[in-house]
C-alpha cells in the first residue's frame, strides 16, 4: 500500500520556492552540477526543487545558501517576514484562547505587588555596602 509523504508546510514551499529563484538567477545549473557543488545527490535535488517527497533539510538548506552565495540566516529570515507580510502564521503555538496559554500569560503578568526596581535598588545598595567594606 502506498503511503503519502508529509505535507510541506508553508515555510517549506517558500524555501523551494526562493531557492528555485536563485537557481534561475544562476543561470539553471543542472541537478548533476548542482550535486558536484553541494554533495547532494542529483535526485535530491530535484526532488527539493520540484517539491516532491520530502522537505529539505537544514543541512540541505544551508549548503545551498552557501553554494548560491547567501547567508542561511539571512534566508530564513526574508523567507518569514516575506510570509507574515502575507499574513501566513508561522507559529506553532496554541491559540490565546487556550487555557494554558492564557494562565501561562496570568502568571507572566502577575507582580504580586511587588516593585521589582525598589528590590533592585536595594539590592544595588547592599552590594555598594559590602564593596565599599
Amino acid at each position: 500500500m502506498a503511503r503519502e509523504g508529509r505535507q510541506w508546510s508553508d515555510f517549506e514551499i517558500a524555501v523551494s520556492d526562493y531557492l528555485t529563484a536563485l537557481r534561475e538567477k544562476a543561470g539553471e545549473p543542472s541537478y548533476r552540477r548542482l550535486a558536484e557543488l553541494t554533495g547532494i545527490k542529483f535526485s535530491r535535488l530535484r526532488d527539493i526543487f520540484t517539491k516532491q517527497n520530502g522537505t529539505p533539510t537544514l543541512q540541505e538548506f544551508i549548503d545551498l545558501c552557501l553554494t548560491f552565495g547567501k547567508d542561511p540566516a539571512d534566508v530564513i529570515y526574508k523567507i518569514m517576514k516575506d510570509l507574515e507580510a502575507k499574513g501566513v502564521s508561522l507559529s506553532n503555538i496554541p491559540a490565546q484562547n487556550d487555557p494554558a496559554n492564557e494562565a501561562n500569560a496570568a502568571l507572566a503578568s502577575a507582580d504580586n505587588g511587588i516593585d521589582i526596581d525598589a528590590w533592585a535598588n536595594q539590592i544595588k545598595a547592599k552590594d555598594s555596602v559590602r564593596d565599599s567594606e
